[in-house]
């Protein structure tokens, strides 16, 4: 996958009301490849925190006998923290608590697919 059709992916998850970043991130490393972030969102911490959060999702959800972890949500004080593996990659989107978590939920899994196909 080109470049381009990569901040095409992440263009598409941050025009979701509410969303103040969104991030593909390397699965291996946590290094963010392609972000659009508020001013005030830490991208780098966001890429690392949502790689290690889809490692140990991964690995407990296979431990309980379910499969594969593909989609993860964390609500926290101040907003919403969504997490969708895509092959070699890792999507991120935070968003405002005011946010519809379903749409975002079904923009990541669209930019999944596109991702790996």
């Amino acid at each position: 996958m080109s470049p381009l059709a990569f901040r095409v992916v992440v263009a598409e998850l941050v025009r979701q009301r509410g969303v103040r970043a969104a991030l593909l991130v390397d699965a291996r490393d946590g290094i963010p490849i392609v972000s659009t972030l508020d001013v005030d969102v830490d991208g780098d911490a966001v890429a690392a925190l949502a790689v290690s959060l889809q490692g140990h999702a991964r690995r407990a959800v296979s431990a309980a006998g379910y499969g594969d972890a593909s989609f993860l949500q964390v609500q926290g004080d101040h907003g919403w923290l969504c997490v969708a593996a895509a092959g070699d990659f890792v999507l991120a989107v935070v968003a405002e608590p005011r946010a519809n978590v379903a749409l975002l939920r079904l923009s990541l899994l669209r930019a999944r697919e596109a991702l790996v196909g």
